[in-house]
């Protein structure tokens, strides 16, 4: 039998389609130098992924992000890297790209 799982989407695809279209990853990879070269997200979609737990999360705390996307659809939320892999999503991403965020010119 096959394995079915349910993912939330909400609005989620919607923002994720804009973000694209309007390339802020890509924008956000212009500006800012993070030369984090063992990373496996990219500052940009980083700081998409944290947009999206902004609009979407009451609590928001950076060390809960994972537990935020467990039950979203990763792929729709951020289509121009759909193979992004849940566990790449923590706390000590988050705190490098916004000290890049911080650092960029």
């Amino acid at each position: 039998m096959l394995d079915i799982l349910p993912y939330r989407a909400d609005y989620y695809p919607v923002l994720g389609q804009i973000m694209k279209e309007m390339d802020v990853a890509g924008t956000i990879n212009r500006i800012v130098n993070a030369g984090d070269s063992q990373a496996k997200i990219d500052t940009g979609t980083f700081v998409c992924l944290m947009v999206h737990n902004l609009l979407g999360d009451v609590n928001i705390r950076l060390y809960t992000m994972d537990d935020f996307f467990e039950d979203k659809a990763l792929p729709l939320l951020v289509p121009w890297d759909p193979d992004i892999d849940i566990d790449d999503i923590n706390d000590d991403r988050a705190a490098r790209v916004l000290d890049a965020m911080w650092d960029a010119d």
